[in-house]
């Protein structure tokens, strides 16, 4: 039988051979990150120079370098992620305050999490009821693409919620 593998997973292993190609001097001096001769501990892989926040949320989708690109609710990245919180609000709560979320209005569950230290994200969650399915929003600094390309900002999401169910799974032990 042959093992499929997804377009995330050859993507990330792509980007891995790629990031190695990456002047490893250059982006430890430029970004002032720590290292040791086995590992290089990443906060931040690109920026433009002056990049700055705009302390204005706005939806993902309307990131303009996303325009073209299709992260509707109904994709898999937020779809599958949506249907796995449905019917676990109480968990998703307590895990976003256990990763010293800032709880929000709006939404069955809404919190400003940190993506990166220097970098929020919103995500607000709709339980499914009768006339509709279970959503998510994300929101993100309007710069947010100053700091990252949209693939890695795709990359860190995934990661975030990774992590949360990772979180709640836990809880449930």
């Amino acid at each position: 039988m042959i093992d499929m593998i997804s377009n995330y997973e050859k993507a990330k292993i792509s980007m891995a051979r790629v990031f190695l190609q990456y002047d490893q001097a250059a982006m430890i001096h430029k970004y002032s990150l720590e290292y040791d001769s086995g590992w290089l501990y990443i906060t931040l892989c690109y920026s433009k120079d002056g990049c700055h926040l705009a302390n204005e949320f706005v939806n993902i989708n309307s990131l303009s370098t996303i325009m073209a690109g299709n992260l509707s609710q109904n994709s898999g990245f937020f779809k599958n992620t949506a249907d796995f919180f449905n019917g676990k609000t109480v968990e998703l709560r307590n895990t976003c305050v256990a990763l010293s979320g800032k709880e929000l209005g709006k939404g069955d569950v809404a919190f400003e999490l940190k993506l990166f230290p220097f970098l929020p994200i919103i995500i607000r969650f709709w339980e499914a009821d009768d006339e509709f399915p279970a959503s998510i929003q994300i929101l993100t600094d309007r710069n947010t693409l100053d700091y990252m390309h949209y693939e890695t900002l795709i990359f860190a999401l995934t990661h975030l919620f990774s992590r949360l169910k990772e979180e709640m799974q836990n809880e449930e032990r």
